[in-house]
């Protein structure tokens, strides 16, 4: 953070707030908004944001890393994941509303699926690092920039049937729109009412500072002078007492609001509770975690899990031209209709000049007619179209790919066509035809255009669907089993077959497995796809039932030590809240719902 303003929000310097407010309050709001899609629960997740980002500002030392618009972009996601409690009072506030220039930039944003969009919008309207995302999520590094890709190859995917243009155009707004300089945000009026509640949040004066284009100052709609009894949130604020202390990226952890805020609890309940905070986040006191395994039996497959690049989109001929009459013209006769084929050189149609002189309208290659608007008899003038044609020299298709993996293409490539059009689904073999270096950037990163080219194949027209996939490693095929079945002691790798009475997708409880009466079999493991492994085995056969084991975290009470999966959340925590039988060991950030809760926790 710049160390003057770092310096000026230590100091407490009404002014400088007043200056953040003026600067991201706009945008925070729209954050808020599209991270819940409710405003009961956008306006309270903006406040309590706003309180814990600035509490963070005047405590940490030396001061956190990045601008106070990704500190608080980061405090927004970590509020909304411990989960919001509407306030009906906020119900009835009307949507912040992007000036008309920027409307296409919501759908965007509304392209990326809701479990990966709470993570997308921190990261692109608020500026948080992945780094940062992943500590706020308590996922890897890794896990989390596959969560950030995924969502920005939805939002490419969402461009469908544009053209190039047409993609860059939207590109260029959806980078200005996403700048911290937008004017997106600066022209959007904010409600006096929501920022005088947030002054009051803040203990500053109401309408100290107006922000430009904006109503008169007038009183605010009754905001909440104190949180509720009975909860206290990570940086002092009341949250529910079953609720836990969430690690975020900003510490170490923050102190309690002034005695003020919080009159309605005495002095010793506040430093008890500030006790068990420290004691949680400082000293590792959580829950351990009992392991329950449960049994899947599944079969074995052939296949393999060859690393690929998909893309989607509409084919475009590689030929196609369409004939007009270079002057006045009126046709004698008209040869062909729409869909024939013709080879090169055919007459499609004959007609007679203001001269009386014949002229002729050939096929300039084989091809198809697309269209034949006119007919014997029509007179036409100077550039009015006679026929369009296609050439059946074959298709084109544009796929989006993703900066990370631009570097595994080159022309050349096969790459596997499947058109939506074709009943039987059979996958056409093309080619990549062309790269372009000249990339497409969002803000947060950047696409590149290729071009994927197949043969011609009748009944196939331009703007169909298709999909294709090119391979840029190939494993080789094989025997295929899931992940979680592969065991492995010391240096050896197996599997257990599935219980002699066992039926593919049957599932068991530990206590009714007996691993010691099943046969243990001794694989060699191969590549993997992060869900499926290659192995060889002379005992296995495809279709061979084995036994998936699936790992499970539960409460087992309070305790030191390491607490399980997801950053040290597993179990339960001190309050009494359960996460029932979720799988912490196995928590996919991208599966995260809305909301903030899990599924199988309860409070």
């Amino acid at each position: 953070m710049d160390q003057e303003l770092y310096s000026a929000l230590k100091k407490g310097k009404p002014h400088t707030v007043e200056k953040l407010i003026q600067e991201h309050l706009a945008r925070s709001w729209f954050l808020c908004q599209e991270t819940t899609m409710d405003s009961a629960m956008a306006v309270p997740l903006l406040l309590s944001s706003w309180e814990r980002a600035l509490a963070a500002c005047r405590e940490d030392t030396p001061p956190a890393a990045g601008s106070f618009l990704e500190l608080l972009s980061g405090e927004v996601l970590a509020g909304y994941l411990d989960g919001v409690e509407p306030d009906g009072d906020w119900a009835d506030l009307p949507e912040p509303q992007l000036p008309h220039k920027y409307r296409l930039c919501s759908a965007e944003l509304r392209a990326v699926s809701p479990d990966r969009r709470p993570v997308y919008l921190a990261h692109t309207l608020g500026g948080s690092s992945i780094r940062a995302l992943a500590e706020v999520i308590g996922s890897s590094y890794e896990e989390t920039e596959d969560l950030i890709k995924r969502a920005e190859r939805e939002v490419i995917e969402s461009h469908g049937s544009m053209d190039k243009t047409q993609r860059a155009a939207l590109v260029r707004l959806f980078t200005e729109f996403k700048s911290p300089q937008s004017e997106a945000f600066q022209q959007m009026e904010v409600p006096q009412r929501l920022e005088d509640a947030l002054r009051h949040q803040l203990q500053l004066r109401p309408g100290a500072v107006q922000r430009p284009a904006q109503k008169p100052a007038r009183q605010p709609a009754a905001p909440k002078a104190a949180p509720k009894p009975g909860k206290e949130s990570k940086s002092g604020a009341k949250k529910p007492a079953s609720a836990p202390a969430k690690p975020t990226v900003h510490k170490p952890a923050r102190q309690p609001f002034p005695v003020g805020k919080v009159a309605a609890i005495c002095v010793v309940a506040v430093a008890v509770a500030l006790l068990a905070v420290v004691l949680y986040q400082r000293l590792g006191v959580s829950a351990q975690a009992a392991s329950v395994t449960t049994y899947e039996v599944a079969a074995v497959s052939y296949g393999d899990v060859d690393t690929t690049i998909s893309g989607s989109g509409t084919l475009s001929p590689v030929s196609q031209d369409t004939l007009t009459a270079a002057a006045p013209v009126t046709l004698t006769a008209v040869n062909y209709a729409a869909g024939d084929a013709v080879e090169s050189g055919t007459v499609l149609a004959t007609g007679e000049d203001e001269l009386g002189e014949t002229v002729d309208y050939t096929a300039p290659y084989d091809c198809v007619l697309l269209e034949v608007p006119a007919a014997a008899g029509d007179t036409l003038a100077a550039g009015e179209e006679v026929a369009m044609v296609m050439g059946k020299d074959g298709f084109t298709m544009g796929i989006a790919v993703d900066e990370q993996d631009i570097a595994l293409i080159e022309v050349g490539q096969e790459a596997s066509f499947t058109i939506d059009a074709i009943e039987d689904g059979e996958e056409i073999t093309g080619s990549i035809s062309q790269v372009s270096y000249n990339g497409s950037s969002n803000g947060s990163a950047t696409a590149y255009q290729i071009t994927a080219k197949i043969a011609y194949v009748e009944g196939v027209y331009p703007g169909m669907s298709a999909s294709a996939q090119i391979v840029v490693e190939e494993s080789g095929e094989g025997l295929l089993v899931p992940m979680e079945a592969v065991q492995t002691s010391g240096d050896e790798n197996y599997v257990y077959l599935a219980p002699g009475d066992g039926e593919e997708g049957a599932e068991y409880e530990e206590e009714d497995i007996d691993l010691s009466a099943l046969t243990q079999v001794t694989v060699e493991a191969g590549d993997s796809d992060g869900s499926y492994m290659l192995v060889e085995c002379d005992d296995l056969s495809e279709g061979d039932l084995i036994l998936v084991p699936h790992l499970t975290s539960t409460a087992a009470g309070s305790g030191s030590g390491d607490s399980g999966g997801m950053g040290g959340f597993g179990g339960s925590f001190p309050g009494g809240m359960d996460f029932g039988d979720f799988d912490f060991s196995n928590f996919d950030p991208s599966t995260m719902p809305q909301g903030g809760s899990f599924p199988g926790m309860s409070s």
